[in-house]
């Protein structure tokens, strides 16, 4: 399997407890995540700004192809304020341009994560220019589409613009609980849910922290949806569970094409995250969940 992730490396300064932590973040858990779960005859490829830096980080994630990155004086550092009873605040250093896509080269992929970290890392109209070019699964992860930027790169949330016609592009949507407002303009998520899905969206996929996860889906046209709980553990980081739980996903799936399984797996192994940050003890589960 060839899979192609298109986002932000970013640099994170994670404020939490009293303590700073600095570390690659951004796709480079999605990459992590992929390397981990993947078997020897897949290739992942990353397309992507980096800095010197960043690349070393990447470099040294097993098995990913730097084919498609860009290099760039520097990515963006992200000033991360982590709470454990609300939503983690950030502030960006700087902005890069959205990613270059090889859109010549799609056809060759099976399918294609794309983590919108920056909410910038690419445009509307590349999106639109990408689904003309591949015909395979597209998961998009919504993140920091549904976060705006002030002056002083503060970012907050605010609703995103025209995000049926971002809808309209892809196959599977995950977003979180506080992303998910600002989708459309419904507090209830059914009716949210079934507009999600009326764009033509196979999934949508609701995470929900210490509460589990939700996907919603039609079945014989009419919405259903399935919930499983979070598993009960000792949190330590909740820092890059997303995005392994993305890449989890549709790994997952794309072994199995089976979504009930998929979202077991993702939600385990986001699970499994949120104990440590070693993305590496994500090869202690692969062997029990993909067959």
């Amino acid at each position: 399997m060839k899979i192609l992730v298109i986002g932000s490396i970013v640099l994170d300064e994670i404020n939490s407890a009293g303590k700073t932590i600095n570390k690659p973040g951004g796709i480079y858990y999605s990459l992590k995540a992929l390397s981990c779960l993947s078997s020897r005859d897949d290739e992942i490829f990353i397309c992507s700004n980096v800095d010197e830096i960043s690349e070393q980080a990447i470099s040294e994630i097993d098995k990913i192809d730097l084919k498609f990155i860009k290099r760039v004086q520097s990515v963006p550092i992200v000033h991360l304020d982590v709470f454990e009873d609300k939503e983690r605040e950030e502030v960006f250093s700087h902005l890069n341009d959205p990613v270059s896509i090889p859109f010549e080269e799609l056809k060759n992929f099976d399918c294609l994560l794309i983590n919108m970290i920056s909410g910038f890392d690419i445009t509307l109209n590349q999106l639109v220019e990408i689904r003309k070019n591949f015909h395979g699964i597209i998961y998009f992860d919504v993140h920091s589409l549904a976060r705006g930027i002030d002056k002083n790169y503060r970012r907050k949330f605010r609703q995103i613009k025209n995000f049926n016609l971002w809808a309209r592009q892809v196959d599977i949507v995950q977003c979180n609980e506080n992303e998910k407002k600002y989708l459309f303009d419904y507090s209830d998520e059914r009716t949210l849910a079934k507009t999600v899905l009326n764009c033509g969206i196979k999934l949508f996929i609701i995470t929900k922290a210490e509460f589990g996860v939700k996907h919603y889906f039609y079945d014989k046209e009419e919405l259903n949806f399935e919930y499983i709980s979070a598993r009960k553990v000792n949190s330590t980081n909740n820092v890059g569970c997303g995005d392994v739980f993305g890449a989890a996903f549709l790994y997952n799936y794309m072994v199995n094409k089976n979504k009930f399984l998929a979202l077991n797996f993702a939600n385990y192994a986001a699970g499994l995250i949120t104990t440590s940050s070693d993305l590496n003890k994500l090869k202690e589960i692969k062997n029990d969940f993909l067959k």
